[in-house]
């Protein structure tokens, strides 16, 4: 198997975990995994990116275009990925929570819709799957959520998943594996 998995949001949200921990999974699974991280202004809400690439890779760094799978935690992030780097025929899971960058909040900018995210996955003829769950009161749990769709997605056992998150997750992993649950039925 080879796959490419882009994942994105803001600074502060859990982009390192969530990445970790697929990362770690497809590594128990016996598969080569290599990736890379970007950090931008990550202490002061900045984008966030991950790069993970599962098989035989050489280079960490996925092409524009070729992401199999994005996972983002943010509006906005979710509609740049896919526009760079969903492939045609792709998957977007997206968590539609909304950090508006400056110029949104001055009125120079609009903030993108949702319509404006299934515009792009239309024309890419991609599958796209929206969470959002008023539930999760902590931000940094929607990366959870996001996990659980994507472990869903790609048929990845759920022990194999908690298993991991176990050495992750050290504060609330009771409500963390709750919410992977729950975000299970999501469509």
């Amino acid at each position: 198997m080879n796959l490419n998995i882009y994942i994105n949001g803001v600074g502060g949200q859990g982009i390192g975990v969530l990445s970790s921990v697929i990362g770690e999974i497809f590594f128990d699974m016996s598969y080569r995994v290599i990736g890379s991280d970007t950090h931008g202004l990550a202490q002061r809400h900045g984008s966030v990116s991950s790069h993970i690439k599962v098989g035989d890779f050489d280079y960490p760094l996925i092409e524009k275009n070729s992401a199999d799978f994005v996972l983002s935690l943010e509006r906005l992030e979710a509609l740049r990925a896919a526009e760079d780097y969903l492939k045609p025929n792709g998957v977007l899971i997206y968590y539609d929570s909304v950090y508006q960058p400056a110029l949104v909040r001055m009125e120079k900018k609009e903030y993108p819709t949702i319509e404006d995210i299934e515009k792009v996955c239309h024309i890419k003829k991609s599958k796209i799957i929206r969470i959002k769950m008023e539930e999760i009161e902590d931000y940094r749990k929607q990366n959870i959520a996001v996990l659980s769709v994507f472990a869903r997605e790609i048929k990845i056992p759920d022990e194999k998943v908690i298993s991991v998150l176990k050495n992750y997750i050290k504060y609330d992993l009771e409500e963390n594996i709750k919410i992977y649950n729950k975000a299970k039925l999501i469509n």
